[in-house]
């Protein structure tokens, strides 16, 4: 199995998704931020940073986790990113919406990601990335947003970037839809996203 860690800022709300086996089955590993800059990331296939971490303690990570990118690794960034702190990451805020009366957009429909995720399983959004020119858009609004996109042209790996949060509200049990959301979402990363046999579709 593929191996991914998630980042860890402290949180009650990322405890409890931390210690839920259906989560931590996925898990190769739990890096606290402040443990981040002494961590070997190469170990590793995937890092997951949940919404909700210190914006300024990643951005003084950016080099390490650019340098993981570039080493063929995969990153996953989750909800609003108020600071550029990795190559192409340029993110707009706008009110949390809904996915509802076509605010949000399927792209790319034969991407993988659409065979576990559909439109039902997201909560909400917060705001849109203006991702560069080569990359593959899988949500969007209908003004040319991107909401969840997978970026291979800025660095040697892989990211992935999403307005959609990705534990808070499972970790404080208040939101079925989110937790359905991190339910499929943690298999398909691991057996998918992260497996060399099928970077053709990831």
């Amino acid at each position: 199995m593929s191996r991914l860690a998630i980042l860890y800022g402290g949180s009650l709300p990322e405890y409890a998704v931390l210690n839920r086996p259906k989560y931590s089955r996925w898990l190769a590993g739990t890096i606290h931020l402040t443990d981040l800059p002494s961590t070997d990331l190469s170990k590793f296939d995937g890092l997951l940073i949940p919404e909700g971490l210190h914006h300024l303690r990643l951005q003084a990570s950016s080099d390490q986790i650019c340098k993981f990118l570039d080493q063929g690794g995969t990153v996953l960034i989750f909800g609003d990113q108020p600071l550029s702190w990795l190559p192409g990451l340029d993110w707009e805020f706008r009110p949390v919406m809904k996915p509802e009366s076509g605010k949000l957009l399927i792209q790319s429909p034969d991407h993988s990601f659409h065979r576990h995720i559909g439109l039902e399983d997201i909560l909400h959004f917060h705001g849109v990335f203006h991702p560069p020119a080569g990359v593959q858009t899988l949500l969007a609004t209908p003004d040319g947003g991107s909401v969840l996109y997978i970026d291979r042209v800025s660095t040697r790996g892989t990211l992935l970037a999403t307005s959609v949060d990705c534990s808070r509200h499972v970790g404080t049990m208040t939101n079925r839809i989110s937790e359905r959301f991190l339910d499929r979402l943690l298999p398909w990363v691991v057996e998918e996203l992260l497996t060399p046999s099928t970077a053709g579709d990831k």
